[in-house]
């Protein structure tokens, strides 16, 4: 009887010349499925992101110690947590129904006057002249910069109702109103400033603090109390006022030469979505969807005429001008190099040789500046292609199924050999989606469908600002201010320095 305990790699592997002609027909059946079944068990537990195509954050679950306590273990606990858990939202419920409002009473640093431009029935334009009278105001948090850093100031604002003789009318004062598609109303009449508003969504996305952690560091570095609702109120409008410069993103990647396309899991509530990331060498878009056409036609579209780099998903195939990164399929045939099945292992290291020729190949193309180098693998092509069709019926899924995907992508696969000057792998966009990888697994994604918008406005405009070499904050307090103020249409026009950068 064999001892599970005992198996290791070399033993499964030396399984293939064992014989058991002296058993019969039927138990060499069964013992050679058992087999079977543990190798390709014993490969599977070997995957790891390194020989896969697994996301890195996946092997820490494959590192976990066995002897890690669990809930289980203390069967009271789980009682005594569900008890607690009630009695807090009571407390919370209770402090919600007393209600509160802002108690700190901060220095006012400047005073300013709002007055209305024109009056609201005959449109004319009021002069110094004209009669005004205070009736409101408000208070606002806004942020300088200095060699010091960031200081808050808060500027006390004087609301003005002005009298127009001609229509016998008094006009209030109204700031500017912005209605967005899902109802919100932005205006810059709220508590916090632009520059502060720009702050607080870097903090939330570009550092990944959670709004608790954002309202406990602007009280430790500026003795500023913010509620949460408000710092929550503050990145969701900091996110809608992005709304007209990620459109100019979206032109931007379509009329880019260069696109690289990812996409990974996101959670949104109880369901799971998607989210994608297009990104090119001056501009970068997230998306938050299903996993379909429809979302990959939101660039490549009758209007992207560029190179596509992409993985081996199906809603990719239809662009012709696509590349497929080579990375990808190398980790899946190092995966089959380590495997315990003979075939499997064969597959894989032919497999490996082919893509260590076309990257060496393609490198040497770059430093002689040579074209297409497709010739000096026709040979080597042809033979690896029937290599494939050879294991299209294998007994081992997975070289079944790397066989299957260089045949149905061969094209693609292979198309570096005729542009060694285009990229390789799809680094680029693997190295867009690692941060916001790292957000999900802290935030568990999105709480709506409006947060996973939000997120996805509020990252394209952090990686675009970031690949033009601008200065975030700065990029996002300008784009939310010239929505405020009416000036929808941000200038992200590339410079000359950022076009110097892309090259």
């Amino acid at each position: 009887m064999i001892n599970p305990q005992l198996i290791d790699e070399e033993a499964l592997k030396g399984y293939d010349d064992i014989s058991f002609v002296h058993l019969s027909v039927e138990d060499q059946t069964h013992i050679s499925n058992l087999i079977f079944s543990l190798k390709t068990a014993y490969d599977q537990m070997n995957m790891d992101s390194s020989n896969s195509s697994l996301s890195p954050s996946s092997d820490l679950f494959k590192k976990q110690k066995k002897d890690e306590p669990s809930s289980e273990e203390n069967p009271d606990s789980s009682g005594e947590k569900e008890k607690q858990k009630h009695h807090n939202k009571a407390d919370q419920r209770a402090k919600r129904e007393n209600g509160f409002g802002r108690t700190q009473k901060l220095p006012v640093d400047a005073v300013e006057d709002k007055k209305p431009k024109c009056c609201s029935k005959c449109s004319d334009d009021f002069t110094e002249d004209h009669k005004s009278i205070a009736f409101g105001g408000y208070y606002q948090l806004d942020m300088s910069t200095g060699k010091s850093g960031y200081k808050v100031i808060n500027t006390k604002y004087i609301t003005y109702k002005t009298y127009c003789e001609k229509c016998d009318l008094w006009t209030l004062y109204k700031a500017p109103e912005h209605i967005t598609s899902e109802g919100f109303i932005i205006n810059d009449s709220g508590l916090i400033g632009c520059t502060f508003s720009g702050v607080i969504a870097t903090l939330n996305k570009r550092y990944l603090l959670s709004v608790k952690k954002i309202k406990q560091m602007i009280y430790d570095f500026w003795k500023i109390e913010l509620s949460e609702g408000a710092i929550n109120r503050t990145i969701l409008e900091a996110a809608l006022c992005c709304e007209p410069p990620v459109e100019q993103i979206i032109e931007d990647l379509i009329n880019s030469d260069l696109c690289h396309a990812d996409e990974t899991t996101w959670h949104e509530q109880n369901k799971k979505k998607w989210l994608w990331v297009f990104i090119s060498a001056t501009a970068c878009l997230y998306m938050v969807g299903g996993r379909n056409k429809e979302m990959a036609e939101t660039i490549i579209n009758d209007r992207f005429n560029g190179w596509l780099m992409s993985d081996g998903y199906v809603s990719y195939r239809f662009y012709k001008r696509r590349l497929r990164c080579l990375a990808h399929l190398k980790r899946k045939a190092k995966w089959l190099s380590e495997s315990t099945h003979k075939e499997a292992v064969d597959f894989g290291i032919k497999t490996l040789r082919l893509l260590k020729l076309i990257f060496d190949a393609v490198y040497d193309a770059r430093l002689n500046g040579s074209g297409s180098i497709k010739l000096k693998f026709i040979q080597k092509l042809a033979e690896f292609k029937m290599f494939c069709i050879s294991h299209l019926n294998s007994t081992i899924a997975k070289v079944r199924a790397l066989a299957v995907e260089f045949l149905n992508d061969w094209i693609a696969i292979f198309r570096i050999l005729e542009y060694p000057q285009l990229p390789l792998t799809n680094n680029e966009a693997e190295r867009a989606l690692r941060h916001w990888v790292i957000a999900r697994r802290l935030s568990l994604g999105s709480q709506s469908k409006l947060g996973s918008k939000a997120l996805g406005l509020l990252a394209s405009m952090i990686e675009t600002a970031k690949l033009r070499g601008r200065d975030v904050i700065t990029t996002l307090a300008d784009t939310i201010k010239g929505f405020k103020t009416g000036d929808k249409a941000l200038n992200l026009t590339l410079t000359n320095v950022e076009l110097e950068i892309a090259a």
